[in-house]
């Protein structure tokens, strides 16, 4: 459905031109430029979990003794539905890693 929705589209590409026309900080602190490509990365792959499911799933890879976060490959990725009773306010999903 994302991808075949032209407002979806539309949204991703403006969240993708901000992505590029913005600096990066991390702290308060301007990221390295040799970091900017991971996390630019990063970015533009969270556009599409975030517009369809509201979180990004990642995990953090060590590269020359820093930490870099990764999205998660949709593949890996299952979603079990619980039960929901009325006193719950989102439904209950569990998101469960197939590694």
């Amino acid at each position: 459905m994302f991808r075949g929705e032209p407002i979806c589209q539309k949204v991703a590409i403006f969240l993708s031109d901000e992505l590029a026309g913005s600096t990066m900080k991390i702290d308060n602190r301007d990221v390295p430029e040799e970091d900017q490509v991971i996390y630019s990365k990063f970015l533009a792959d969270s556009i599409e979990f975030y517009l369809v499911y509201g979180f990004v799933p990642f995990r953090l890879r060590k590269i020359d003794s820093k930490f870099f976060p990764f999205v998660i490959s949709p593949d890996l990725i299952e979603f079990e539905y619980g039960e929901q009773n009325y006193e719950d306010i989102a439904p209950n999903i569990q998101v469960c890693l197939l590694l």
